[in-house]
């Protein structure tokens, strides 16, 4: 997982949509908060060229990967658009229904974050096996409706959202190097912090097939492209730089691993 720069595009598509998604909120609001509606989604947040030309292009702003794992989207694993507060319905680490304060002192179940069930700033591309719930060893793993806070959830539209303290990452809104770091010998990847630690178990990101293997093939990736930088013939220098470029802007799979590695390398050689 990456800091992703996370720039709103200036097309036509992206506009129109953006017009689409603030009515269809108001609407939403209006029918839950007001006239005391269940909450209806509809696909408007996943419309086809949206996901086609921003979340999943390999030019947009997430470079064609999972915005949890860093698999590409388009190969091994699907890509899907994941809500990071759930849309409707939240559960918590151990998936579990959330409860919240209803009138008369009882309690009812968390209606999930319907308001924000279109807002770009809570969209994120991912992967079947980082967005689904699933099992490995009889261990439950996949967001699904998962998302853990520490104190009071946000409820409502009226709620102040900057007052929740999740303890998932959202990597356009957070920088996930303050929370996670690479272990470069073993692919695995390890936690500086509490929310680093829960991404890494409801993710799954060093249980799951092939994700620390791939992870040590990004860091060979490294070390081959370093060596052609100080000793390859002019062609391979300059695929070598392309590619460095193309690492630190976080384009490469598991770039969290490659850039790691390459910081790694270059303080090594003094460079």
């Amino acid at each position: 997982m990456i800091k992703i720069d996370f720039i709103e595009p200036e097309t036509n598509i992206w506009k129109r949509w953006r017009k689409d998604c603030r009515k269809v909120t108001r609407d939403l609001i209006q029918s839950v908060e007001v006239d005391g509606n269940k909450p209806v989604i509809t696909s408007l947040y996943r419309r086809k060229s949206i996901k086609k030309e921003v979340y999943f292009a390999a030019d947009g702003p997430f470079h064609g990967k999972c915005a949890y794992c860093e698999c590409p989207t388009g190969g091994f694993q699907h890509g899907e658009m994941e809500h990071f507060r759930p849309k409707l319905g939240v559960t918590d680490a151990n998936d579990e229904p959330v409860m919240i304060p209803a009138e008369g002192g009882a309690l009812r179940a968390h209606p999930g974050y319907y308001w924000l069930a279109y807002d770009h700033e809570n969209l994120l591309p991912s992967c079947i096996a980082c967005n689904q719930a699933g099992l490995i060893d009889g261990k439950k793993i996949g967001k699904h409706n998962r998302f853990p806070i520490q104190g009071d959830y946000a409820a409502s539209s009226k709620d102040d959202l900057s007052k929740e303290k999740p303890l998932l990452i959202n990597p356009v809104n957070d920088d996930p190097s303050e929370h996670l770091d690479a272990d470069l010998r073993t692919g695995m990847i390890t936690a500086k912090t509490q929310r680093g630690s829960t991404c890494i178990d409801l993710f799954a990101l060093n249980l799951r097939d092939r994700l620390p293997e791939e992870r040590l093939k990004a860091v060979d990736q490294v070390k081959a492209m370093v060596q052609n930088l100080i000793d390859g013939d002019p062609a391979a220098k300059k695929r070598a730089r392309r590619q460095l470029k193309d690492i630190r802007s976080g384009k490469t799979t598991y770039a969290l691993f490659a850039r790691r590695a390459l910081e790694t390398m270059l303080d090594e050689l003094g460079i």
